[in-house]
């Protein structure tokens, strides 16, 4: 469905507990941390930053530069593939965009994976220094 919404159900009694317009398009990524937040991207350029502890209230919004279609959360930073190709590491508490890297000449980035190691990459050194694997269809490019 592409109207935005984000609902989340108990899984023990397959019950809606929520649902509400977080986006002005698709929701296209949604990851939980460990933080009890939840962390969503659409299609509208938009990642937000809700809590779960406080009813699901939306406590941060961050503008990307395109649609976001992957999410990579590794602790209070979340990592954003979008349609432009384009990765953005975002703040969660602060809401500020902390590193933009243009990744894709061409393409959106669709899927990604964050891992920690000791490498440094040519296009992306974050500031514990993650690899990031980039796919994009059926090519895999891996930054190193």
């Amino acid at each position: 469905v592409n109207d935005g919404a984000l609902c989340v159900h108990d899984m023990r009694t397959n019950k809606l507990i929520f649902k509400e317009q977080m986006h002005g398009g698709a929701v296209n990524a949604v990851k939980a941390t460990k933080s009890n937040q939840l962390i969503t991207g659409g299609a509208d350029k938009v990642v937000a930053v809700i809590d779960i502890r406080s009813g699901f209230k939306c406590v941060n919004q961050m503008q990307a530069t395109d649609a976001i279609y992957d999410l990579e959360v590794v602790e209070n930073m979340t990592a954003a593939g979008c349609g432009d190709g384009n990765l953005q590491v975002f703040d969660n508490n602060s809401g500020k965009c902390l590193y933009g890297y243009g990744v894709m000449e061409t393409g959106g980035i669709r899927c990604m994976q964050i891992t920690p190691d000791s490498v440094s990459y040519t296009h992306l050194t974050l500031p514990t220094i993650y690899s990031v694997q980039i796919s994009v269809g059926a090519d895999t490019l891996k930054k190193k």
